[in-house]
């Protein structure tokens, strides 16, 4: 998720796949994460990294690492679900075919 979260590194691969006239804007939109905390909870621990964390911790640690996060989320839940900021780009860029 986090791989292409710098602009200098979406330029980069982007330049370095033959792409000119690179741009990068930022995109302040809020993400909904799911329904309600425990939909949001699942969006999360679907994520490679949590998986990770949650694999490495013993079943209590696991419980509370839900816990903190059903805790964290619950203030942001409303009727249309839970919506965080999230940082995005969109990236525009031009790809030239060179002629033979």
């Amino acid at each position: 998720m986090l791989s292409i979260a710098s602009p200098q590194r979406i330029c980069g691969l982007l330049g370095g796949a033959g792409f000119s006239d690179i741009d990068i804007a930022d995109q302040p939109e809020p993400a909904w994460l799911g329904r309600d905390a425990d939909d949001a909870i699942g969006f999360y621990l679907s994520t490679p990294f949590a998986q990770q964390l949650v694999a490495a911790a013993d079943e209590r640690a696991a419980a509370r690492i839900t816990a903190a996060l059903r805790d964290a989320l619950r203030p942001y839940q409303r009727d249309h679900g839970v919506r965080l900021g999230a940082a995005a780009w969109l990236a525009t860029a031009i790809w030239r075919v060179e002629d033979s």
